[in-house]
């Protein structure tokens, strides 16, 4: 079953967990590719614990348990007179990095690419709408009351009064529509 998310929650280990449990969360994929404007990491070939840099260089990794990845790191002499150097990096040398969870990102933006996983952004979208003005409008940004019972009753309150404002919404808007003459 399909849960559509925001990117807060679009994460290697959230992807891989929902898998676990037989759920496909759409959520954006957060950008993977280098900010700087030079080389992308998918300039990169990937192969057995390898990676191989545009210019045939090759290295292995080191894994990084802090920050989830496997670092490739190129020794600054294969960098240092590369006639690609200026399009790579700015660096003495070049490092890439490839998540634990890669598979689980190429499969959610694959996901994410197909229709369902547009509509599914989308519909998000509009729910994401009506938090947000609960949170801003209707005062749940910060709790009013302590205790867990207290908090919840608030936000079942809230939420009522933002449906009922949204039905007025839809009925005024149903109302104001001329009626159709049947022709015959």
């Amino acid at each position: 079953f399909f849960i559509p998310a925001d990117a807060l929650y679009g994460t290697g280990e959230n992807w891989q967990a929902f898998d676990e449990r037989g759920c496909l969360l759409i959520a954006p994929v957060r950008s993977q590719e280098n900010p700087t404007g030079l080389y992308p990491k998918s300039r990169f070939s990937f192969k057995e614990g390898q990676v191989t840099c545009p210019a045939g260089k090759t290295t292995t990794y080191t894994d990084n348990d802090e920050s989830k990845c496997f670092q490739y790191r190129f020794h600054p002499s294969d960098c240092q007179h590369c006639s690609l150097k200026d399009q790579c990096t700015t660096a003495a040398y070049r490092s890439v990095s490839i998540s634990y969870y890669q598979a689980a990102f190429d499969e959610a933006a694959r996901i994410n690419a197909r229709q369902t996983g547009r509509a599914l952004q989308l519909e998000r979208r509009s729910i994401e709408s009506k938090y947000a003005e609960m949170k801003n409008i209707h005062g749940l940004k910060r709790a009013r009351y302590r205790g867990l019972e207290r908090v919840t009753i608030q936000a079942l309150i809230t939420a009522i009064l933002v449906n009922v404002k949204n039905f007025i919404r839809l009925l005024m808007k149903s109302g104001q529509r001329k009626p159709s003459i049947p022709h015959g």
